[in-house]
């Protein structure tokens, strides 16, 4: 009974932080998401259900003519124009029953004067009734259509604030007003053109702008339909259409006009909440199942080396188990892996910028991709000299990953040998970094490339696919300053192409343990070691290990530990970081105020994917970290490197000048992925090193 409630203390706080660090993501994307609404150019509005406002960004402040203390906690209906009541009210009534984008158009009483909005609303994505409300100003586009009507229309379709076009009744292009042609490369072009193939990109979109315009030409109504294009910039823009006729009293009907609306800075805002909502809980996942699998790893790597080690000179009759002990490695080492490259989904604030060599995050995404891929393609990689680049390295793999899992389904499973997938990194534009992913496989429609980054677009079958990962992608991308791009053609395969811009910081210094020199002969003595770890196998295979050469003594809680460490001095304490009561970073505050000179002296065991918070909280100095799972060399070398310091503290002390030893800090940290070259360069400012595997530098199959 005690050891159950002992495991459901331990998943709770598993549970509990994995919730903490879920928390502070979404206050970051919460943030961010803040910061566009507040400083759009559009004036945007977050109602209640009975049109409270609940929050209101600047532009809407200056539409309205009000300070914001006089704004939110009021009703917006009371700006309402009275001929205007009830339509307002059948459009918040339609935002809560829909999921969908829900317009209208009224007039506005704003400081004496009326002015013809259109409303733009979307219900939130949570329980609340809350609406994100854009107001669209037509008062310039509807002042435009009296001048048409007039015979005035050249010069007010130029000087219009709004995106206005004037088509004959087929729909073809008359002229755009300034507006409009700022959307396009070539806006001379487009006269003569139907207005549905300038600013659309897919067959269902055009067939709802021909039926919109039949339906506003023949039953006088304004029916909307949304295109989608690329603009100047490469970049994919949404506008909303709607037609009217342009008749004169008397005269035969020969032009419609088509006003649109912007929203393309709406969808941005929509994206980017999805995106916040779906990362959070995958990030959370990650850390758990990282954790959890690290924690028994650590035990099963250590006794399978242990095992090895004594097998080792034995008989030629155990030959078959010595290869039996290797492949059980090999395979907790692939594990090790595929658990360390689920780092990069456990964190994903992309303002958390560092120096990233792209080639080194390309070879964790493909060991992560690998299984989806074999079944698929061969896969070829070709890494050139490149620049570091300034990113996130769990933000960039998610490009990476979703960029390879897209190229593996793009081609039909059963014939790997006679497909392909190659990933390049080579130097780019403005001394960049250009990463180069291509497939040979189906392809893109022409009518789907323009629409490819788009949110919630999609060509899978419903249920396989949100249309979110490309837009995500595009997105992240974006806001690291760099620029993704699509060539395909149907039965040519797919190339996407990603730049990044160069970074001008210098190459992190990389500390590793002292372990090559020789050990003092005070050091080869048989030393006290402490083991606290709530995992039993884990202080069990540190017996095992290190019991034949010094004394192991172990404790199952930080409370234990405590009581051991008042019996008696230890040399080296190795004590796991997150303990139910007791963590380690407790233990180490406690060590502090009662023996500082055993707190120098302590080793925290993590299995946790993202960083610790707990360690970030301590402010004494530097500390040692050893990652699970470890190895027995990784045991071996900080053990080394901590009985190298105390040996140094030691003889320091017995020197002359005894003000020295206060100096003396422990500071070994432990990357079980890396080889430790013998001419590494030392530091006294180490830093922890992020696990990534060993780049590819060859074509696997």
């Amino acid at each position: 009974m005690l050891r159950e409630l002992r495991l459901h203390e331990i998943e709770l706080e598993l549970q509990n932080a994995a919730l903490r660090e879920s928390q502070v993501e979404l206050e970051q994307s919460r943030a961010k998401f803040c910061e566009l609404y507040e400083h759009a150019p559009i004036p945007y509005l977050s109602l209640a259900k009975d049109s409270t406002i609940v929050a209101v960004n600047d532009a809407a402040l200056s539409l309205l003519q009000a300070p914001r203390a006089g704004l939110v906690g009021t009703r917006f209906s009371k700006y309402i124009a009275p001929d205007h009541a009830v339509a307002f009210a059948l459009h918040q009534r339609a935002f809560t029953s829909r999921d969908d984008c829900v317009s209208c158009q009224l007039a506005l009483e704003v400081a004496g004067t009326e002015r013809e909005v259109q409303l733009l609303s979307v219900r939130a994505r949570d329980d609340s009734c809350e609406s994100l409300t854009v107001i669209m100003d037509l008062s310039d586009k509807n002042r435009l259509a009296k001048t048409l009507e007039a015979h005035a229309f050249t010069s007010a379709i130029l000087d219009a604030a709004g995106l206005i076009a004037v088509l004959d009744l087929q729909g073809r292009i008359v002229q755009l007003n300034q507006a409009c042609g700022a959307l396009l490369d070539e806006p001379e072009a487009a006269t003569g053109r139907l207005l549905w193939d300038v600013f659309a990109t897919s067959p269902q979109q055009r067939s709802q702008a021909r039926q919109s315009l039949i339906t506003a030409m023949a039953e006088a109504k304004t029916p909307t339909w949304e295109g989608t294009f690329a603009g100047p910039d490469k970049s994919l823009r949404h506008v909303a259409w709607s037609f009217a006729p342009l008749a004169e009293e008397g005269a035969p009907l020969r032009y419609a006009i088509a006003s649109g609306n912007d929203l393309t800075a709406l969808k941005a805002l929509q994206a980017q909440l999805a995106i916040s909502q779906r990362l959070a809980p995958m990030g959370q996942l990650a850390a758990n199942v990282g954790h959890e699998i690290n924690n028994p790893l650590a035990y099963v790597r250590s006794s399978l080396e242990l095992a090895a080690v004594l097998v080792n000179g034995q008989p030629k009759e155990c030959d078959k188990l010595k290869h039996t002990l290797d492949v059980a490695l090999e395979g907790v080492d692939r594990i090790r892996l595929i658990v360390d490259d689920l780092r990069v989904l456990s964190s994903h604030d992309v303002r958390t910028l560092e120096s990233v060599d792209v080639r080194e995050v390309l070879d964790s995404c493909v060991q992560l991709a690998t299984n989806e891929i074999r079944h698929h393609a061969r896969l070829l990689v070709d890494y050139g000299d490149v620049p570091r680049v300034m990113a996130n390295a769990g933000r960039l793999s998610q490009v990476f990953i979703n960029l390879l899992v897209n190229a593996a389904q793009s081609i039909e499973p059963g014939h790997a040998e006679t497909n392909e997938i190659s990933v390049s990194v080579h130097r780019g534009a403005k001394g960049g970094v250009t990463i180069e992913i291509r497939d040979s496989g189906a392809g893109i429609a022409a009518e789907n490339l323009a629409q490819i980054f788009e949110p919630f677009f999609t060509t899978k079958s419903i249920g396989e696919g949100t249309g979110l990962g490309l837009a995500i992608c595009h997105g992240i991308i974006a806001e690291l300053g760099g620029q993704i791009t699509v060539e395909s053609a149907p039965g040519s395969g797919t190339t996407f192409r990603v730049w990044l811009p160069a970074s001008n910081a210098v190459e992190p210094v990389r500390v590793v343990p002292k372990a090559t020199r020789a050990l003092s002969p005070r050091a080869n003595m048989a030393r006290h070691i402490l083991v606290i770890d709530d995992e039993a196998r884990i202080t069990e295979s540190f017996a095992l290990l290190l019991g034949d050469r010094h004394h192991v003594r172990t404790a199952a809680s930080g409370r234990e530990g405590l009581e051991l460490c008042q019996e008696q001095e230890f040399d080296v304490i190795f004590c796991d970081l997150r303990m139910p009561e007791m963590g380690g970073d407790q233990v180490y505050r406690a060590l502090l105020e009662r023996n500082a000179a055993q707190a120098t002296r302590i080793v925290f065991m993590t299995g946790s994917l993202v960083g610790a918070p707990e360690l970030q909280a301590l402010v004494e100095g530097e500390v040692a970290i050893l990652r699970k799972p470890f190895s027995a060399r990784d045991v071996n070398a900080t053990l080394e490197s901590c009985l190298h310091q105390a040996t140094d503290a030691a003889d320091v002390q017995t020197s002359d000048d005894p003000s020295s030893v206060s100096s003396t800090r422990l500071a070994v940290l432990v990357d079980p992925r890396r080889e430790r070259p013998a001419d590494s360069p030392e530091t006294t400012e180490p830093r922890a090193l992020s696990p990534i595997a060993p780049p590819i530098r060859k074509a696997s199959g």
